[in-house]
């Protein structure tokens, strides 16, 4: 006899419900405050991943384009090539060869002072005519016209992580709600140490280019589930603001690592092997935490909106321990019941929907032709922006704007990317207890406006004041210091949980595809601005950029204000709990008016003798006839 086959039976699901797993998940799932922990220390390494895919763009970059292009002219290379290449050309090639091979046998003393004299006088004509050919190439190289052939081929380098990133994030898109959320993050873990591997052994730039790209499809499984996550399987629903700031913390400390060990190797031929071999430290460590400690989220086993669930019944316990010392009257109880009852209808009907299965087809028809197309549009644009807001010239290319500052030296411009990078940490520290605090929306206006301000000052300073000065690079760094303030304390921090967080009570497919999407949009743009970045500053200065950052991050200030709404579950505890307050202290003045009237009676005779009595003046006012 034949069995029917079940379409929605899937064998992932079907083993994290085997008994022995299932003990194993609930057991760690009941140590709160340990998972807890362990969500963040994950959460931070899968923004290290991410990271340091970004960090090895301006930790290896130099030394790659020297390694595989050695006839490019670029002043950011190593001396040690230099000095070496010039010995090989006067001495080796010239000098050597002709003292060896010159016969002075069998010549007179006069003979063979005119013939070493001859030979010395052309070995010296010879070292002047190539120090001359030398000084004339530096000097037509400074002088040359701006190359584009190369500049894409820089650029090649850097968008390769973020070329690899849309195909990986398009990927995730499809697969992830049937491989489920610990599998993606495994296979980002394998997948980007062998990006890894592969890149620290390559023999050609084209090798090179593939395995970036290969390191930037498991970044891309990172950024599109890591968040979502551990926001899904967090016991404390109040604190996902501190867990979401906590994966920019380690995207952070990434771009940070990758440019430590590029000052560690700079003075090695090898620089750019060893930046990307580095990489494994942190996926890993990510991968013993994900197969052996952190359990599978409930969202992905149960195939329904388990977090919309839990964050409602968490929030509405927060009211109700605030409020359980306060008895309510029948009145207010009275008045309350229907309040309470249209609350939760919509949130039933939700969680209903949620527990239907739903097709990729009926999830993008809900992303894009539903109300929740506004939603669509923040995530998107909010992703989008990211890297439109400033941040890659502010992190990613610091060698080429300090540079373009004026500053030549690459040990320098290695020691002041790292220290960028490290007050990029820094600053992400307030995010962590005003998220939660302040709410989403308040927090990105701030960021943006900062954003706006600080782009503008980067793009004067690069147009007006003089090239080289003290004044233009220290100006640029305190504006960029300025700049890493407003985009960590707001955008940067909260678009990871903004993309999801804007889909909430929705089914899982929409939640996971539209999360996918605005990812997506992030790679898509950071590929274009990564490739032409440096063309663009070569072609024209740093300031253009930097005004068209400041439109952008203008445009998504308008977005902020008109569109987004509030999704801090902290923030909207608080207002459901104002809310309750005003209508109970509402209650009570209406009950308390009511009462007084009661009690409000006509005062009869004896009540008048007696308050005569207690006045004897008032008889003797009595008027005489």
């Amino acid at each position: 006899m034949m069995t029917s086959y079940n379409k929605n039976y899937n064998p992932i699901k079907a083993f994290y419900r085997l008994p022995i797993i299932e003990r194993y998940q609930n057991f760690i799932k009941s140590k709160r405050v340990f998972l807890s922990i362990l969500l963040i220390i994950c959460n931070i390494l899968g923004g290290l991943v991410f990271g340091y895919s970004l960090g090895t763009i301006g930790g290896s970059l130099n030394s790659a384009t020297l390694a595989f292009f050695p006839s490019s002219n670029n002043n950011n290379g190593n001396a040690t090539t230099t000095g070496v290449s010039f010995r090989d050309i006067v001495f080796d090639e010239m000098i050597k060869p002709k003292f060896v091979v010159s016969p002075l046998v069998g010549q007179t003393k006069i003979s063979d002072f005119a013939l070493w004299l001859q030979s010395t006088t052309t070995n010296v004509g010879s070292v002047v005519e190539v120090n001359q050919n030398l000084t004339t190439s530096d000097s037509n190289n400074s002088q040359k016209p701006f190359d584009l052939g190369n500049s894409l081929l820089q650029g090649l380098f850097a968008s390769s992580i973020f070329i690899g990133g849309m195909v990986g994030c398009f990927c995730t898109m499809i697969t992830a709600s049937y491989l489920g959320r610990k599998l993606c993050m495994i296979l980002c873990c394998v997948i980007f140490s062998i990006g890894c591997i592969g890149a620290s052994a390559s023999n050609s730039y084209a090798s090179l280019i593939v395995f970036r790209c290969i390191m930037g499809f498991g970044a891309a499984i990172s950024t599109s589930v890591c968040s979502v996550y551990m926001a899904e399987l967090m016991p404390f629903p109040k604190y996902q603001g501190v867990l979401g700031a906590m994966y920019n913390v380690g995207v952070a400390s990434g771009v940070a690592f990758g440019y430590a060990f590029g000052a560690i190797f700079l003075f090695t031929s090898e620089q750019w092997r060893a930046v990307h071999a580095l990489g494994n430290l942190f996926s890993i460590s990510l991968f013993i935490l994900l197969v052996f400690v952190l359990p599978e989220s409930p969202q992905f086993i149960m195939g329904a909106t388990v977090q919309h669930q839990q964050q409602h019944t968490n929030d509405k316990s927060d009211v109700e321990l605030k409020t359980q010392n306060e008895k309510p009257t029948a009145t207010t109880t009275a008045s309350e019941q229907p309040t309470l009852k249209n609350k939760e209808e919509p949130k039933t009907n939700n969680n209903k929907e949620g527990a239907k299965p739903m097709s990729f087809l009926q999830a993008l028809k809900r992303l894009f032709f539903s109300k929740v197309i506004i939603s669509t549009i923040l995530a998107c644009f909010y992703c989008g922006s990211l890297e439109w807001t400033g941040i890659q010239s502010a992190t990613l290319f610091i060698p080429s704007l300090l540079e373009s500052a004026g500053v030549t030296s690459p040990l320098y411009q290695q020691l002041a990317s790292m220290g960028v990078a490290i007050w990029q940490i820094m600053t992400i520290i307030p995010c962590i207890f005003l998220v939660d605090r302040f709410g989403r929306k308040s927090i990105t206006i701030f960021g943006l406006v900062i954003s706006i301000l600080t782009n503008l000052a980067i793009g004067f300073v690069f147009q007006f004041a003089p090239n080289g000065s003290t004044e233009k690079i220290v100006l640029a760094l305190v504006f960029i210091a300025i700049f890493l303030i407003g985009f960590n304390v707001g955008l940067g921090s909260l678009v990871y949980m903004l993309a999801h967080e804007v889909f909430n009570g929705e089914h899982e497919k929409v939640v996971i595809l539209g999360t996918s999407i605005s990812i997506m949009c992030l790679w898509f743009f950071s590929i274009i601005i990564s490739l032409f970045f440096i063309p663009l500053v070569t072609a024209t200065n740093q300031a253009v950029p930097s005004y068209i950052f400041a439109g952008i991050s203008f445009i998504g200030l308008l977005l902020t204000i008109f569109l987004l709404k509030e999704t801090s579950p902290r923030v909207l505890a608080k207002k459901q709990l104002l809310e309750l307050t005003k209508t109970k202290g509402l209650a009570k003045k209406d009950t308390s008016v009511a009462a007084e009237e009661k009690n409000r009676v006509v005062p009869t005779e004896a009540e008048n003798d007696t308050a005569k009595q207690s006045h004897p003046a008032v008889k003797d006012e009595q008027p005489s006839v």
